[in-house]
């Protein structure tokens, strides 16, 4: 019996001894693949860190190569305004400018490509044929974009017309309102007024995709809501127009002011005050 219990105590600690020893080379298997799991772990946080630091170092390149090209392509423009020979205007424009006419749109082109040709000075001198031009960050736009994207729905189209008028790079934003809403005929409105862009909006448009412009104002000859005849009136379509265009200019819900300006005594001399009124505007800020 002693026997038997011994070797029962005997056969009981070897049994142990075994147990011990798969648990202990379990034990080893599971820290060893814990540690190869912890190695493809680092592995894959070291490729993923390397591979976000080779796109983040990519998209500084290709910034710091667009950069180049936008400053490239700026100083050729200037470079270009100041080279600009100030050509007469057409006589179709020039007859436009005779007592009791109303300027066109091309009227209203030639004025502003002059102004921003040749600066104040050749807006004021008919007989300066070279200048200063304004800076770059004053844009003159011209009368038919203006018309174009007032009246343009498709928002694909407009995203790219306001692209290439690179608004980002602008301060000062000048922009004839006309009242025609037909978009098949050029020159069927009765009135112009003026729409002007300013106050940059220091980094905000950047981050919500809008323009840098966070003040709009409209300034109109006629006045909004004066009362006059019918011949004197369409400054509230005006407003309607300007409302609209900064809308798509800033790519977001913006209040249009409206600013107080010296106020015509006819009915065909909107346009030059326009003209007035963007030479002022330009003079003040520079």
């Amino acid at each position: 019996l002693q026997e038997a219990i011994r070797a029962s105590l005997e056969e009981a600690a070897v049994d142990e001894v075994r147990r011990r020893e798969l648990d202990q080379a379990e034990a080893e298997d599971i820290a060893a693949a814990l540690a190869a799991v912890e190695a493809d772990n680092l592995r894959e946080a070291e490729a993923t860190a390397a591979a976000l630091a080779a796109a983040e170092e990519a998209e500084l390149a290709e910034e710091l190569e667009r950069s180049r090209r936008r400053e490239a392509r700026l100083e050729e423009e200037a470079r270009a305004r100041r080279s600009t020979l100030l050509l007469p205007p057409p006589q179709a424009v020039t007859q436009t400018f005779a007592p009791k006419q109303w300027l066109s749109d091309a009227s209203i082109a030639f004025a502003y490509a002059r102004l921003t040709a040749g600066g104040l000075a050749a807006a004021k001198d008919p007989s300066i044929t070279t200048g200063k031009a304004l800076p770059d960050d004053v844009l003159l736009m011209d009368p038919a974009a203006a018309f174009w994207l007032t009246i343009q729905d498709d928002p694909t189209l407009l995203e790219e017309a306001t692209g290439s008028l690179r608004l980002e790079d602008r301060e000062l934003l000048l922009c004839p309102i006309n009242d025609s809403t037909d978009g098949s005929r050029a020159d069927t409105g009765t009135h112009w007024g003026l729409l002007v862009g300013w106050d940059r909006r220091t980094g905000h448009a950047e981050k919500d995709g809008c323009s840098h412009f966070a003040r709009f104002t409209y300034y109109d000859p006629l006045g909004v809501s004066c009362g006059l005849s019918s011949a004197l009136r369409g400054s509230n379509a005006n407003l309607e127009q300007a409302q609209t265009l900064a809308k798509k200019l800033a790519r977001r819900d913006v209040q249009v002011t409206v600013g107080a300006c010296a106020r015509q005594t006819n009915g065909f001399d909107c346009g030059v005050y326009v003209l007035m009124f963007s030479e002022i505007i330009a003079s003040a800020f520079l």
